[in-house]
């Protein structure tokens, strides 16, 4: 799958306080926001949420396993909260957030383009 993230909606480095899926208040969607829209999870369930497994339970079986594992599973869920921390990261430089986003993604066979 290619995931094409629009720097222009993309929520980005304001540390995880103020991270949303997608942040009413202005329309800006994390990374993880950006691939739930990718993978047709509607807005209204993505909205105001802070992580995938804060989404409700009957969306969850939308989201591929991944994403969905809880802290306690390790194993598999690593790379999700990489991916959150590596987002909402304060002060670090864009290439690197950047990188990384598409090293994580890539180990699940997403392809990040950036654009904007």
């Amino acid at each position: 799958m290619k995931l094409v993230i629009d720097r222009k909606i993309w929520l980005r480095g304001e540390g995880s306080a103020n991270s949303r899926l997608l942040r009413q208040s202005d329309e800006k969607l994390c990374c993880v926001g950006i691939f739930g829209r990718a993978i047709d999870i509607p807005d209204d369930i993505l909205k105001g949420q802070g992580s995938v497994r804060a989404c409700s339970l009957s969306s969850r079986n939308q989201w591929p396993e991944w994403t969905t594992a809880s802290p306690e599973q390790p194993n598999k869920s690593h790379d999700i909260y990489a991916l959150y921390n590596w987002n909402d990261l304060m002060g670090v430089n864009e290439k690197e957030r950047e990188e990384k986003i598409i090293e994580l993604f890539a180990k699940h066979d997403v392809q990040v383009e950036f654009i904007n």
